[in-house]
């Protein structure tokens, strides 16, 4: 009989535990959702999705990814979170898959709903003006057929390239604007498709900002011509009071800034063409384009890809393929500090 107050402590100890998670529970609902396919009403399974919660009151979101083997999606739903996105990807595609954007009514308890996704697609690429100059910051509108999915406006980015994720499948026309150029691309997009896309702007930027900026020019050539007039004078004036006082003129300043150590030290290890790419990408905040890069340090194409393969292959620079554009940038390693 002495054992009982023993046994009763324990079995106390065991069960408060549970009573604390019950009681966490209540302020939350739980959702079990069967996501389906809304044309073809089929079950979608075998799928990566990110879950975003957001609370219209004080728009505050909570948000979870997960890999999905069966259909089902079950989740504990915060209180006041009602607005839901899931994004659903197929790893077996190139592009995006499903999309779902609206509000969730809390099933009953132990009830199962059902939730309608949207087929979407992908697509990447590039803006350039007319003289194949690739364009950043240009501003992009898609007009689709169905108005459905991540349509919100994008820009290009510095190397004038973007990304559209999550695009309804069907007809869309794709507006691409900077300043008073514009381009228009109409694509078709298909479920689970990445679509690589060039848009053209009407002009060349170049030439339209050369255009706008013609009355600095002229002004700048003018100031220009009047600090050479002034020096050539004041040269003259310096070389008559040299020869009658003998003063001698001041040295140049040969100091120049240092490179880092690594940077050094793998310089002396590359041969001329590897070299120029370094110094290159050196000058361009450690990153550039293929393009580019053979702009300005005139390689030849077919020899300037088997110096950037060498580069690669001594973990020197990565590259990354965006559709056309090869990214080319120094590793971690390179820019290391010792």
């Amino acid at each position: 009989m002495s054992n009982t107050p023993i046994a009763a402590l324990l079995l106390i100890i065991l069960l408060l535990p549970i009573t604390i998670l019950a009681q966490k529970g209540n302020s939350e609902d739980k959702i079990r959702l069967i996501l389906k396919d809304i044309n073809t009403k089929e079950e979608i399974k075998e799928i990566f999705i990110e879950v975003t919660l957001i609370n219209t009151e004080d728009n505050e979101e909570a948000s979870f990814t997960d890999y999905l083997t069966t259909s089902t999606l079950a989740f504990n739903l915060p209180e006041g979170h009602d607005l839901v996105i899931i994004k659903a990807d197929k790893l077996t595609t190139r592009g995006k898959d499903y999309y779902f954007y609206g509000r969730l009514s809390t099933p009953q308890p132990m009830q199962t709903a059902e939730l309608l996704m949207f087929p979407v697609g992908s697509a990447i690429g590039t803006v350039t003006d007319n003289l194949k100059n690739l364009v950043k910051d240009a501003q992009l509108k898609f007009q689709c057929d169905k108005d459905y999915g991540d349509l919100a406006p994008i820009k290009t980015d510095k190397f004038g390239s973007f990304n559209s994720k999550f695009t309804p499948v069907g007809k869309c026309k794709i507006i691409a604007t900077y300043q008073n150029t514009i381009g228009i691309k109409e694509v078709d997009i298909k479920q689970g498709e990445l679509l690589d896309i060039e848009i053209v702007l009407d002009k060349s930027v170049t030439s339209s900002a050369s255009t706008s900026a013609l009355p600095l020019i002229i002004i700048l050539f003018i100031l220009f011509i009047g600090i050479f007039l002034i020096y050539k004078k004041f040269g003259q004036e310096t070389r008559q009071e040299t020869k009658k006082g003998e003063v001698k003129p001041k040295k140049a300043s040969t100091q120049t800034h240092p490179q880092p150590k690594r940077i050094h030290d793998i310089l002396n290890t590359l041969n001329d063409r590897e070299k120029a790419v370094i110094y290159h990408l050196l000058e361009n905040r450690n990153e550039s384009t293929q393009a580019r890069i053979r702009h300005h340090t005139h390689i030849p194409k077919t020899s300037l890809s088997r110096t950037l393969d060498s580069l690669k292959n001594k973990n020197i620079i990565n590259i990354d393929s965006i559709g056309k554009l090869k990214k080319v940038k120094l590793t971690s390693w390179v820019l290391e500090k010792k």
